[in-house]
C-alpha cells in the first residue's frame, strides 16, 4: 500500500511545510505520525470531495443528456487508463497524471460559473435580509 502512495507524498510533504508540521522529515512520518496521518486524511477528502462536487454539478454538466457515443468513448478510454495501470505503473502515473492536470485546467471555467453563481447567491440573500 505505502508503495503506491509513494507518488503522492510530495504532496503531503508540500502540505506539512506549508503547515509547518517539522516532525514529518521521512517517509515512515507520513504513515506513523498524527500528522501525517491528519494530511493523508486531508488529501483523501479533497479527492473525494472533487469527485461528489462533479456529481452536485449535474444540471451544469448535464449528465443525464450525454450521448451514448460520449459515455461508450469515456468507457473506453477509462479502460486503457487502467490497462497502461497493468502494463506499467510508472507510465500509467505519468499519462494520468498528464490528463489530471490537463482535466483542471479545463475545468477552470466551471469553477468560475459555479463561483459566481454563489456570489450572485450571497448577494440576493444578503439584499433581502436585514441584519
Amino acid at each position: 500500500m505505502q508503495s503506491s502512495y509513494a507518488y503522492f507524498e510530495r504532496v503531503n510533504f508540500a502540505i506539512a511545510r506549508l503547515l509547518r508540521f517539522e516532525s514529518l522529515q521521512v517517509s515512515s512520518d507520513l504513515y506513523n505520525t498524527l500528522g501525517g496521518t491528519m494530511i493523508m486524511r486531508f488529501v483523501a477528502f479533497a479527492y473525494t470531495y472533487h469527485y461528489v462536487n462533479w456529481l452536485s454539478k449535474t444540471s451544469v454538466i448535464k449528465w443525464h443528456k450525454v450521448p451514448t457515443s460520449f459515455v461508450v468513448i469515456t468507457l473506453v478510454m477509462w479502460s486503457a487508463s487502467m490497462g497502461l495501470y497493468v502494463v506499467d505503473y510508472r507510465l500509467g502515473i505519468a499519462v494520468l497524471g498528464f490528463f489530471s492536470l490537463l482535466h483542471v485546467f479545463l475545468e477552470f471555467p466551471l469553477n468560475y460559473h459555479s463561483f459566481s453563481g454563489i456570489g450572485k447567491e450571497i448577494k440576493d440573500i444578503a439584499r433581502t435580509r436585514t441584519f
